[in-house]
């Protein structure tokens, strides 16, 4: 029962993954949508099959903090799996910015990841109540991390380039030089593309329209590969005071996901952004909503998530 196949429709769908990629993509620590440096404070929470009460959910609280060319997270993530198993991650990580040339540089990132697995079969009737295949999950502690490197070219005033990759454990690394270990062997790369206009005749304007291509391999799950884009307002207040907002930004965005390695589900989300600003500060929030298509049975489940949080820009 604990070693068969889980497939893409039984993992949580990650609405909202900015400000947590400590835990996905270490080198994407401190870059917020934009692809600017900032220091953030995130909460995120997803909840999977909201139909059913049970249904899997997660709650992530992040912190990034930018100093210079360095970058330093630190994360405590709750997944809850539904019924008898619940797992606590904590996350630490940093990233380091080399710059090329200008409008071009390459970030290196680090992140160490511990956490505890957790059973309570309280609530769940066993034939066996001795069997140690399944009491052996209560409270199994495991430590790993995950490595990332991106490249960004361009400015962030117009056209800009993000290409990233990932290894999501660094022990499966390691484990080429020494014994082998049972690890997650995950991977991840992206392509993203961003055009930044601002109209400078007017007080409205589109600030940013974005695509961003995934291919991710994940443990035990298979190989996604996920299409998301982006389309951002731009809302000044010319001659605004010094109490009143300064300006505002409204994004939209959708995606679709396709599980390549056996064609069990479509992915099909939208997601609803607002950053209001005010003398280099923002805060912001949002709202997301996916469907899980399984295959050819007409089957679906509904997934929702939302985001809030505050950011500094650094320059």
């Amino acid at each position: 029962m604990f070693h068969n196949n889980t497939y893409g429709q039984y993992s949580c769908v990650s609405i909202f993954t900015e400000g947590n990629e400590q835990a996905l993509n270490p080198s994407k620590i401190g870059l917020n949508f934009n692809l600017k440096d900032v220091d953030q404070l995130i909460v995120n929470y997803n909840k999977q099959w909201i139909d059913l009460p049970i249904g899997p959910k997660n709650l992530t609280i992040s912190y990034n903090k930018t100093i210079n060319n360095l970058g330093f997270a630190a994360s405590i993530k709750s997944l809850d799996f539904g019924g008898a198993f619940h797992n606590i991650q904590c996350v630490l990580g940093g990233r380091y910015k080399l710059k090329i040339t200008e409008g071009h540089k390459v970030i290196f990132g680090i992140s160490a990841l511990v956490g505890q697995f957790q059973g309570n079969f309280s609530n769940t009737t066993v034939i066996n109540l001795d069997d140690p295949n399944i009491f052996s999950f209560n409270n199994q502690t495991y430590l790993d991390g995950n490595v990332g490197i991106t490249y960004v070219g361009g400015t962030n005033k117009k056209f800009s380039l993000a290409l990233s990759a990932s290894k999501n454990s660094v022990q499966s690394i390691l484990s080429i030089l020494s014994t082998p270990v049972t690890a997650d062997n995950g991977w991840e790369t992206s392509c993203q593309i961003i055009n930044n206009y601002v109209d400078n005749k007017s007080s409205n304007g589109i600030t940013l329209y974005s695509v961003k291509g995934i291919m991710r391999n994940t443990y035990g799950i298979g190989r996604i590969a996920q299409i998301e884009s982006d389309f951002g307002v731009h809302l000044s207040q010319r001659n605004s005071g010094q109490t009143s907002l300064q300006n505002q930004n409204f994004r939209i965005g959708a995606y679709y996901g396709l599980d390549l390695t056996n064609s069990q589900f479509n992915t099909f989300g939208v997601r609803l952004s607002i950053n209001p600003q005010f003398k280099g500060k923002s805060a912001f929030g949002g709202l997301g909503y996916s469907v899980l298509a399984l295959g050819k049975s007409g089957t679906a489940g509904n997934n929702v998530g939302s985001i809030v949080g505050f950011q500094k820009t650094v320059e």
